[in-house]
């Protein structure tokens, strides 16, 4: 990255932290001169989703620091596919619930079913995009979200499909939208480094992601692994 762009990137960066540490302390003084509980708690919720958009800042400069410096480590190993949704459905609960959503999901698999694979890289993956879905989708809208597992050649493919009902993306847009700090809406939380980790991750992981994306109807992503197969 040029000088020009490090110094454009880290102004943003110091303008989008100091919004919600500005927001931060003023609901922290607001709570502390309340003069009821219920009103505390007025602020205090106000004072949580600045805390969420803090975290998020840090989260992405967290792991665009790992990729540039290649600290990014496989750690391949068996685990339950079964279980491993169940976590993630978890970890996505509260924030469909709060914007009253829906997730839909569709799979093959079953109690048993097993793959060989970097069980947290993936998880960062499907997290990002699905946080991605949630937040782009309006109150009442829908999420999908679905798993397959097919064998090919006697190897085992890892299909994840991750799609929404939400803004959507210019198509002169699609072809940007994996580049480090683009953002469609220049008034959008983060620093548009979420897409462009997920992207490097999946590189990183050997897989394919494919988007397909229409205005005001809703992006939906198409993943794809190659895993080994569980010996029995």
């Amino acid at each position: 990255m040029k000088l020009k762009e490090k110094v454009h990137v880290l102004h943003k960066i110091n303008h989008d932290i100091k919004t919600p540490l500005s927001v931060i302390k003023g609901y922290s003084e607001l709570i502390l001169e309340a003069k009821s509980i219920k009103t505390a708690r007025k602020y205090a919720k106000s004072l949580k989703n600045a805390c969420d958009v803090l975290e998020t800042y840090i989260e992405e400069l967290s792991m665009i620091t790992s990729v540039n410096r290649k600290k990014l480590t496989k750690n391949f190993k068996y685990f339950s596919l079964c279980e491993f949704i169940a976590s993630i459905k978890m970890l996505v609960k509260f924030n469909i619930e709060n914007k009253k959503q829906k997730i839909t999901y569709l799979s093959n698999i079953n109690d048993k079913t097993k793959i060989y694979f970097d069980k947290r890289l993936l998880t960062k993956v499907i997290l990002n995009l699905l946080t991605n879905s949630i937040k782009y989708t309006d109150e009442g809208g829908n999420i999908y979200f679905s798993i397959y597992v097919f064998i090919e050649n006697n190897i085992q493919k890892l299909f994840i499909f991750i799609g929404d009902t939400g803004k959507g993306i210019k198509q002169e847009n699609i072809n940007n939208i994996f580049d480090p700090y683009f953002q469609e809406n220049k008034n959008s939380d983060g620093i548009g480094l979420g897409l462009s980790i997920t992207k490097e991750i999946i590189d990183y992981l050997k897989g394919k992601i494919e988007i397909t994306s229409y205005p005001n109807k809703g992006t939906f992503y198409r993943l794809e692994f190659n895993t080994l197969l569980l010996k029995s």
